[in-house]
């Protein structure tokens, strides 16, 4: 591999950083199931992206976020990964006996583990967003043919009350973070774990997914979609109610804890109160098109 420097037997993981000697690490390109962000491209103790060199780049770029795993051996550089910049995150309550550490099983939930461990979020502004969002949005073909709109607000001339309207961003919703990604992470997910997955765009077609599972028999990995609870305001219009989608992990079957994205604009867990909650449980499909 290119960027080795030693020679010797993989490096295993020490948290998600190829550090010690042993047969294979998560973070050793040689590893099947090596991080697509995280790889260390070593067959041997020290190399790039193996976090036991001091002089690495990556590590320094990644320390930062990681640094719950250990300290930084250095000062933090100015470079950072593309898919991360510094921002306040969000830190919501959890039941007890949910777990908050990383989860291998079933396959699809560690990929989803992994995007949360290095902090995947929201970049502010449509002309700056986060790639790796947008490559969760692209297993979505269609909507890189739907325009992206926003919402302004305007003040009525004539009942002089403040309104919404939708105005055109000029750029489609492959383009841009703001696109509600809920249900492309939950297919990103999936399609790494080589399930295949329908390629849904809306958080409320999931709830036809897969198998059915019943709120009783609900377990860690399944799909869960809620429809959240619609205030009064939003009955009397007659708005149509608002849907979400991510891997239970735990909590109660009518208020789980989700993992997932565009939770606070970004991968995180979240306790949700739903109005209505739908388990349903992946099956092997065939793949999407990219």
């Amino acid at each position: 591999m290119a960027n080795s420097r030693l020679t010797g037997p993989l490096g295993s993981k020490e948290g998600h950083c190829a550090r010690t000697t042993g047969p294979l690490g998560d973070n050793d390109a040689g590893h099947p199931d090596a991080h697509p962000l995280l790889v260390g491209d070593t067959p041997g103790p020290l190399g790039w992206n193996d976090w036991a060199d001091p002089d690495d780049i990556a590590m320094q770029c990644l320390a930062p976020i990681m640094s719950y795993l250990r300290p930084p051996v250095k000062p933090i550089v100015s470079q950072f990964p593309p898919w991360w910049k510094p921002h306040v995150r969000k830190k919501f309550p959890l039941p007890a006996g949910v777990p908050t550490g990383h989860i291998d099983d079933p396959p699809w939930i560690k990929y989803a583990c992994w995007e949360e461990e290095v902090d995947i979020h929201e970049f502010s502004g449509l002309g700056d967003n986060n790639p790796r969002i947008l490559e969760y949005i692209a297993t979505v073909p269609e909507l890189a043919k739907i325009k992206y709109r926003y919402s302004v607000k305007y003040v009525d001339k004539k009942t002089k009350k403040e309104l919404t309207r939708k105005v055109d961003s000029g750029k489609m919703m492959s383009e841009v973070d703001e696109t509600s990604w809920c249900a492309c992470f939950v297919n990103w997910c999936l399609m790494k774990a080589n399930m295949g997955a329908p390629g849904h765009s809306l958080a409320k077609d999931w709830r036809t997914y897969g198998a059915v599972l019943d709120p009783k028999d609900v377990r860690v990995g399944a799909v869960a979609v809620i429809q959240h609870e619609q205030s009064a305001a939003a009955k009397a219009k007659k708005e149509d109610p608002k849907f979400h989608v991510g891997f239970y992990i735990g909590g109660p079957a009518d208020s789980p804890v989700l993992l997932g994205g565009n939770q606070a604009d970004m991968v995180c867990r979240r306790q949700y109160k739903a109005h209505e909650v739908w388990y349903r449980w992946p099956v092997a499909l065939a793949p999407c098109k990219k």
